[in-house]
């Protein structure tokens, strides 16, 4: 791979002692509905000389039903209605609107993280609005969204949005049919499809939209949308529960980065266990090459996870039998500075590390090898790293 860091779903696959010829994001995602997943980096480990032998649904559509009485409000000058919100959704800017769900299988719009580091989530909110005096009296129409309905901050505030009043004709109306065709829309209750696409006939009725970020370590799960209008007597929709409130989800997925081509364990000697220590800087200065990086691992998911680790005997084989062999190295692992969070495996065991790598945040990696019986000579072979939800 050209780049420094590359990123990969899934697995890691490093090969021989100890070569990483990618360094690579790692992912795996809670959602089954068909997602795109990119082939493992190869990780090459360079041979090792030894000296000796040793969802809510989120569209929350409602059925069309009788419209509510119309609530007339008197005042110095005259009665008047106030605005209402006929339906919104969300979007992302992928092509299908919905980078979670692109086959459009759930209600609802279902977004997937950046998995790029400290880059946030773009979602578009949209809200098409009626009043009956007529456009100018709209004076405002915002959104309110709020945290994840799950830890650490249960339905809390997120962000309020103004929206900007998009052009109709030209905009807002093909918008609003592509939302409709994905499956993205919440209606207000005694409106329908056929309702809403009548409606934006209608000069009383507009299209409004605002763009905000789901900010980077934001958690997976189920964010709440409430869409307000307020005209120019100061009148919300919400004094008449003619608001409308949905939720999108922010789909879980696990996914960490590594910023290493190599581990290389050099030169070791038999019957000494050898520790090749990993560091929290992501990338070294200017000028190392990424072969020479210290191992490092960062959590570019919303979700807080656990690393993986697997790998063969590099060629250091088994006494007994292939069913209960007693093999020639083993080795070690450890997320972190902590000591009791070693995890000693042999080959092909495939180990989970104890603690938990948060979402946004970065750790050292450390490896050891321990050779019990080996002749003299070069030594390579293959790990696989990987990650699963916490």
């Amino acid at each position: 791979m050209t780049q420094k860091t590359a990123k990969l779903f899934l697995a890691l696959t490093l090969s021989g002692l100890m070569t990483l010829s990618g360094a690579g994001l790692l992912c795996y995602s809670h959602s089954a509905r068909g997602l795109p997943t990119c082939s493992a980096a190869t990780l090459d480990l360079p041979p090792t000389q030894v000296s000796a032998s040793r969802t809510s649904s989120a569209s929350e559509s409602r059925p069309p039903t009788e419209p509510d009485s119309t609530i007339v409000y008197e005042g110095e000058a005259g009665a008047w209605t106030p605005p209402a919100v006929l339906c919104k959704w969300e979007q992302d800017a992928s092509p299908c609107l919905e980078d979670g769900d692109p086959f459009h299988e759930t209600p609802g719009a279902q977004f997937l993280p950046t998995l790029d580091f400290h880059v946030p989530k773009s979602v578009q909110y949209w809200v098409v609005v009626r009043s009956s005096e007529g456009l100018d009296s709209i004076a405002q129409v915002t959104v309110n969204v709020f945290r994840s309905l799950g830890p650490p901050e249960a339905d809390a505030p997120l962000h309020r949005l103004v929206l900007q009043k998009v052009d109709k004709p030209e905009l807002g109306i093909a918008a609003c049919e592509a939302a409709r065709d994905a499956g993205l829309i919440t209606y207000q209750a005694g409106c329908s499809q056929v309702g809403i696409m009548n409606e934006l006939a209608q000069p009383t009725t507009h299209v409004y939209m605002a763009e905000g970020v789901l900010p980077y370590g934001q958690p997976a799960g189920e964010y709440r949308v409430v869409a307000d209008a307020r005209d120019y007597c100061d009148v919300w929709a919400s004094h008449d529960g003619m608001h409308l409130q949905n939720h999108f989800t922010y789909v879980p997925v696990c996914a960490v980065e590594i910023d290493f081509t190599t581990v290389n364990y050099g030169d070791i000697d038999v019957c000494t266990n050898k520790w090749i220590e990993g560091d929290k800087v992501f990338n070294e200065a200017g000028g190392v090459a990424p072969e020479h990086n210290r191992a490092t691992v960062r959590n570019i998911g919303n979700v807080d996870l656990k690393i993986t680790v697997e790998q063969d005997d590099m060629q250091f084989g088994f006494l007994g039998s292939r069913e209960n062999p007693a093999w020639n190295v083993e080795f070690d692992v450890r997320l972190g500075s902590n000591t009791s969070n070693e995890v000693t495996y042999l080959p092909y065991q495939r180990v989970t590390l104890p603690n938990m790598l948060p979402c946004g945040s970065a750790d050292e990696l450390n490896f050891s090898i321990h050779v019990k019986r080996a002749t003299a000579g070069p030594h390579s072979g293959a790990m696989t790293i990987g990650c699963e939800p916490g």
